[in-house]
């Protein structure tokens, strides 16, 4: 029998939430953020069309690059207990799996970082033969 265990990303193997900080680290405001969030929490706007302004803005902004996102992956740390209990669950015949809803290319990087197993997520930032979003 496999025993997996996953570890969602955002406020579980890392304190912070990754897509605020990506937000403003590429020139969203904390009020545009803000104002977006709530309007997808209070249904004024759905998912798909949250999504949809954010990535708008962002290329509006013009600073999200392929290269930008790799500087931006290495701002980000995991928490400090979280590197031993990955070596715990794995030391106890556990598959070490990240599931979140967070980009693909950050998830890659925690992985490298805490040596888990597997990496999926719901979201991939997609880049054009520039490196633009």
């Amino acid at each position: 029998m496999k025993k997996l265990i996953f570890f969602d990303l955002d406020g579980t193997l890392t304190e912070k939430n990754t897509w605020y900080d990506f937000n403003l680290y590429f020139g969203m405001s904390e009020s545009e953020d803000k104002t977006l969030f709530d309007w997808y929490v209070r249904g004024i706007i759905t998912y798909d069309e949250w999504d949809h302004i954010i990535v708008n803005v962002l290329k509006e902004k013009g600073l999200c690059t392929d290269s930008k996102v790799q500087e931006f992956v290495q701002t980000l740390s995991p928490r400090p207990e979280s590197l031993e209990l990955i070596k715990k669950c794995k030391d106890l015949g556990y598959t070490t799996i990240i599931l979140s809803g967070t980009m693909y290319q950050l998830a890659e990087h925690f992985k490298s970082l805490l040596g888990t197993d597997l990496v999926y997520t719901t979201s991939r930032i997609v880049f054009d033969t520039d490196g633009k979003l």
